[in-house]
């Protein structure tokens, strides 16, 4: 029951800044302390989202 309200409240929040993420690619073990999050990129306007004057051209997060 904690790793799915866990789950959902990351979803939520990293979602807004990762693009691909969902629960085949987010591995929680809370008890053991591990999240994984595998396969996914950045969303291309996150830096507009801070007010930064760059721009992404490609990401990829193989295993975080």
């Amino acid at each position: 029951m904690l790793e799915s309200f866990l789950e959902k409240l990351l979803l939520y929040y990293f979602g807004k800044f990762i693009k691909g993420l969902d629960k085949n690619n987010l591995h929680l073990g809370v008890w053991r302390g591990n999240v994984i999050i595998e396969n996914v990129t950045l969303k291309e306007d996150l830096l507009e989202m801070f007010g930064l004057p760059m721009k992404i051209i490609y990401s990829n997060i193989g295993k975080l």
